[in-house]
């Protein structure tokens, strides 16, 4: 499969840096949920291979289709569940079936890959502006440079969607500019 790797490398450092900043909130070195992370990063468009309509999806369905050598089931329903979660609408019942690890961690670990792929869809060589980033149980607070979405009306528009989304899970997502 054909995967852009700059931009996966670009995603799984966002989430390398989110994972830096709320290690401390969230516990997030628990069992292998790292490592799943990095991994869903690196692979979250490899359903654009199908089409790009639904390619969370697609993707996911590629992953659960396909043996994954050194992964166990228990890490492959996760990285399909962060996979399957990383945009559009959050299926909580994929997040509650992995036995990985916790519910919970399972949650952080597809709302900093949601929050990761937003920040990184612009598929340029910018640099992004240092990003603070806090969590509580069900809160993820992301304090932006003054002024710098307000320059990015498009990103502003995924954030705004990526607010409703989170809210609809029962998470809220602080945007602070």
């Amino acid at each position: 499969h054909h995967i852009d790797e700059k931009q996966a490398t670009i995603v799984a450092d966002v989430a390398a840096d989110c994972v830096a900043q709320l290690k401390n909130d969230w516990q997030l070195e628990q069992f292998d949920g790292l490592a799943i992370l990095h991994s869903a990063a690196m692979l979250h468009e490899l359903g654009l291979l199908v089409e790009y309509r639904n390619y969370h999806q697609h993707g996911a369905y590629i992953l659960n289709q396909s043996e994954l050598p050194g992964f166990t089931r228990a890490q492959h329903n996760l990285l399909t569940a962060l996979i399957s979660n990383h945009r559009g609408c959050i299926d909580m019942s994929l997040i509650a079936k992995q036995t990985l690890t916790s519910c919970q961690l399972a949650q952080h670990l597809t709302r900093i890959l949601r929050v990761s792929v937003i920040l990184s869809m612009r598929r340029l060589d910018e640099a992004l502006p240092t990003i603070k980033v806090s969590g509580t149980d069900d809160t993820l607070s992301l304090q932006l440079p003054e002024g710098w979405l307000a320059a990015r009306p498009l990103m502003k528009a995924e954030l705004d969607s990526e607010i409703e989304e989170q809210k609809s899970a029962g998470w809220d997502l602080l945007i602070i500019d």
